[in-house]
């Protein structure tokens, strides 16, 4: 079951000046490794034809044209855009850190982003 987290944080505090996302399952813990991305790119507003391209760590993707694909998608009727992290330590079970999902969707010219966890 997913848990969703209530805002996404970035840390501009960094001692390389650089913005760091932070971590909502551990945010004393903000080392996160990008384990694949989904990109849902919809043929026009509200189409239910939309293509759909996964990328996986190690380079394995697939890019299919897929019709009423929007069970994953973050957006109900234009674009997203899902990124997923590992987190390197933080909560879990047995099987290590949970994996994050920052969901990005596209509505109406603005961006909505997200926190679940998937695992």
């Amino acid at each position: 079951m997913s848990k969703y987290y209530k805002s996404v944080t970035i840390d501009t505090k960094s001692e390389e000046g650089q913005s760091i996302l932070v971590n909502p399952a551990d945010t004393d813990q903000n080392q996160m490794h990008i384990s694949r991305i989904t990109i849902f790119d919809r043929k026009r507003e509200d189409s239910e034809e939309v293509n759909v391209c996964k990328y996986e760590n190690g380079g394995h993707y697939q890019i299919s044209n897929e019709i009423n694909s929007n069970t994953d998608n973050p957006s109900d009727r234009r674009d997203g855009l899902i990124i997923y992290f590992n987190p390197e330590t933080g909560p879990g079970d047995d099987n290590g850190p949970t994996e994050l999902a920052l969901e990005i969707a596209q509505h109406k010219g603005l961006m909505y982003l997200n926190w679940r966890s998937v695992k």
